[in-house]
């Protein structure tokens, strides 16, 4: 039964014949009983279920949102209605969905209609975190310019906040033509847990989606028949295949043959956690390109395994450079030297070969007879001093790298092995076997900066995942982080001060920047390159 305020009230009515001696109907007896809280009950459970339903259906989580909105009002009687979320700074209200889709009371798109907290309707649903009624009867001005059509306006509103362990997770608003229509609030604080637990599912699935769709790494899923069940854009652009081409062979068919013995050793251990290996893949075009990868666990129910893959064809082909530029590096140092010399008990030059002049820059007569200390930088020679006057007869010692002085102040290091033959008369001195290493001083800097840079690009193969909890500043992260940075705590959180004091001093007004612009204009997806 429907009464004024658009509410319903729902009576059980009982008609019992009532018969004469003769056993003829002469009447009914009507029995009537108000069954209002059961009909309640049973549209409770039938909104929880189809809400549930279009959470499940529906692909994305505003279309999800939409259908709700949708299944509401029809459900309970109202006539409009929008969906809001927290902004990722948590300083605003964003609509993230409205029903009907051709009915829109604000102009511009979904996500240009925001409040702040007390701020409206969605305000004040924010502020009080409970369920709010207004009237437009009551000339609060909340509801001005709500028309439905020429004729007819929105003349009662409720806002619904949809919370879950605590955090707002949305805020239904849902407006009426009806007047003082009455609102059966047990309702809503009723499935409101329900709609706040689908509404997580899906943001999850759809944060998931995201992942898979827009990350770097390849990632596929591979069926217990070896074929590729999935594959991510990543996976596609690498391998230049189209997705049907992928989606039609065995996995193996894209392995190196020489490779595939060691990718059915590494499917043999997903089970007990195979560590990451490489192999060689190969394009459409017939190239081959190093990939690193990692099996998850088998799921078993699904009969899949995920793949996660990182091409690592350049790192190769450094490796490869950098061996040859360390076989080159020892051939140098294991060459004849460049210049020899002999010095007597006070370290002042009695000998010196031809290549001297190229290497001091002065003659061998102006050498002769002057202190090895004059040649010597001033912060090298106290060590080196201590070395030769320690050198014991007949003693060989190859003396630490040190920097000398030509005659126009150029400053060259020097690489020498010393020999004390002080008691061989043919020599009388100590002999000192040097060259120039300047060049590879400068190369050897250069490569270990190189192979710094390798070290950390060949451990970040898997992707660092973090959580970020804006309110707290903390922000979780994976096991990743220790394999690839070394950082670690006890439980995987780290504050928010904690990683901005990583990020190098140069980089930091970029990357804060980048992230106050990814919040103040609801940026999805943010890639950056910063030290750390």
């Amino acid at each position: 039964m429907k009464k004024g305020d658009g509410s319903q009230e729902m009576v059980l009515l009982t008609k019992v014949p009532l018969k004469d001696a003769e056993d003829n109907v002469i009447g009914l007896v009507g029995i009537a009983r108000n069954n209002t809280d059961a009909f309640l009950q049973n549209k409770r459970k039938d909104l929880i279920l189809k809400t549930l339903k279009a959470f499940g259906d529906k692909r994305t989580f505003q279309d999800a949102t939409i259908k709700t909105l949708e299944i509401f009002s029809h459900e309970l009687g109202f006539d409009y209605a929008e969906a809001y979320k927290l902004s990722a700074n948590n300083i605003e209200l964003i609509r993230t969905a409205y029903w009907p889709e051709n009915l829109d009371f604000k102009e511009g798109d979904s996500e240009s209609v925001r409040y702040k907290k007390d701020d409206g309707l969605p305000g004040k649903v924010w502020s009080s975190m409970n369920i709010e009624i207004i009237h437009k009867v009551d000339n609060t001005g909340l509801l001005k310019n709500m028309m439905l059509n020429e004729t007819e306006s929105i003349q009662t509103a409720v806002g619904i906040p949809i919370i879950l362990q605590g955090r707002l997770i949305s805020i239904l608003c849902f407006g009426s033509k009806v007047h003082r229509k009455k609102i059966e609030q047990a309702i809503y604080s009723d499935v409101s847990i329900q709609i706040a637990s689908a509404m997580e599912r899906k943001l999850s699935q759809n944060q998931l989606s995201d992942f898979f769709q827009y990350s770097p790494n390849l990632t596929a899923v591979i069926g217990l028949d070896g074929f590729i069940k999935m594959a991510n854009p990543a996976f596609v652009k690498t391998f230049n295949y189209s997705t049907a081409e992928i989606l039609s062979q065995p996995f193996s068919t894209f392995i190196h043959p020489d490779d595939l013995y060691k990718t059915f050793k590494a499917i043999k251990q997903i089970s007990i956690g195979a560590e990451d290996f490489e192999i060689r893949c190969r394009q459409k075009n017939g190239d081959y390109i190093w990939i690193s990868w990692r099996f998850s666990r088998f799921f078993e129910n699904e009969n899949i395994v995920y793949i996660y893959g990182t091409n690592v064809t350049a790192i190769k082909n450094h490796e490869a450079l950098l061996r040859n530029s360390e076989k080159r590096f020892k051939a140098l140092v294991q060459e004849g030297s460049d210049h020899i010399a002999i010095l007597d008990h006070d370290l002042k030059f009695i000998y010196n070969s031809p290549g001297t002049e190229q290497l001091y820059g002065f003659s061998i007569d102006q050498l002769s007879h002057t202190h090895f200390a004059d040649r010597v930088c001033n912060d090298d020679w106290p060590i080196i001093a201590e070395i030769l006057k320690e050198l014991k007869e007949g003693q060989r010692f190859q003396l630490p790298s040190y920097r000398v002085k030509d005659q126009s102040d150029t400053i060259h290091w020097i690489e020498t092995i010393a020999t004390n033959l002080s008691d061989d008369d043919t020599v009388g001195g100590i002999v000192l076997n040097s060259r120039d290493i300047t060049e590879f001083i400068i190369q050897e800097r250069q490569l270990i900066e190189s192979l710094k840079r390798y070290d950390i690009v060949a451990k970040a193969t898997s992707d660092i995942i973090t959580d970020y909890h804006i309110a707290s500043g903390i922000m979780k992260a994976s096991d990743t982080l220790e394999s690839v940075f070394g950082w670690t705590s006890e439980n995987g959180s780290f504050t928010s001060e904690w990683w901005n004091d990583k990020i190098h001093p140069e980089d930091y007004e970029e990357v804060r920047n980048s992230v106050q612009d990814l919040l103040k204009n609801s940026i999805q997806n943010l890639t950056i390159e910063y030290r750390f």
